[in-house]
């Protein structure tokens, strides 16, 4: 009787226990596992292709070449590429998340001064992202249809972003999987319309170099620390790659992330740049948006 009671004690966790646990932070099953070779390349290609990294190849250009710029961008985001390798593991082989894999340095109760940091910058981060995302949106429209209001394109661009996350990482890759080619394809039409604007302007955007003082070292670590953070929590993605079980080859439970975070990431982010650094070359403006737009409309 009492080893009855005393199993039956041992085998509800007490109040304590419980808030440690709840179901967002549990280690994720293999049959849990959605995301693909293809599905982990397309959320990199969705995530590389942002508003922000247009100013990073403004921003070289404005005292580098451009080639130099792109090749300088490129090996950034590769030796990022291997830190974020490292510590996408961690979700990869057991299924972790960010915020339970703290508790092994930081111990249960330091883990909330990585937690909150961590969630400060992302805060911040996706407010400066979607205030980005809705001046561009506010552009396209207003060139349409002549409405121009940033306030409610912000508003609709923070909901939309919001209710695809609350729907879990499957929306998530769909989303990605869906906006990805759509948004490079848009990228390489931007490249060609820039060009003809600076050839026009009678710039070849292949020699022109910037008088502004660029140093390529501290272009290389902007580029890293553009970055760092989700390098740092790259499991919460990692957790839901498929991989095989029980694999004990590193290089094996990886394989869907290598060709993600050693091109994708790369390539991607390196080609937006050299669209910033082109539509810095050809009007000024390191917004591409701005200077198509402008130029559509005659300005």
């Amino acid at each position: 009787m009492g080893s009855s009671r005393s199993t039956n004690a041992s085998a509800v966790p007490d109040s304590g226990q419980q808030s440690l646990l709840e179901a967002s932070i549990l280690p994720v099953w293999l049959n849990q596992r959605t995301i693909g070779f293809f599905g982990f390349i397309w959320l990199w290609i969705g995530m590389a292709v942002i508003i922000a990294t247009f100013q990073l190849g403004a921003g070289g250009v404005a005292g580098l070449p451009l080639i130099q710029v792109v090749t300088i961008i490129f090996f950034a985001n590769l030796v990022l590429g291997i830190v974020m390798s490292l510590t996408a593991d961690i979700g990869t082989e057991h299924g972790l998340s960010f915020a339970v894999y703290l508790r092994a340095p930081f111990g249960l109760k330091g883990t909330h001064l990585p937690a909150v940091s961590r969630g400060v910058v992302a805060a911040i981060w996706f407010g400066v992202q979607t205030y980005l995302g809705a001046l561009a949106l506010n552009g396209i429209v207003e060139y349409l249809w002549g409405f121009d209001n940033w306030i409610v394109w912000y508003v609709l661009f923070a909901v939309v972003q919001i209710v695809n996350t609350a729907l879990g990482i499957r929306a998530v890759e769909l989303l990605a999987s869906i906006a990805a080619p759509c948004i490079v394809a848009i990228s390489v039409w931007m490249y060609f319309t820039l060009n003809v604007l600076a050839e026009t302007n009678g710039v070849n955007i292949w020699t022109f170099v910037g008088d502004q003082p660029v140093v390529p070292l501290a272009l290389f670590f902007a580029n890293m620390a553009f970055w760092s953070a989700l390098a740092v929590d790259i499991p919460n993605l990692t957790r839901f790659l498929r991989t095989p079980g029980g694999e004990r080859s590193f290089f094996a439970r990886n394989r869907n992330v290598f060709v993600a975070q050693f091109l994708a990431l790369p390539a991607t982010q390196a080609w937006v740049a050299l669209i910033g650094g082109v539509s810095f070359i050809a009007a000024g403006d390191w917004n591409p948006i701005t200077v198509i737009q402008g130029q559509g409309g005659g300005r």
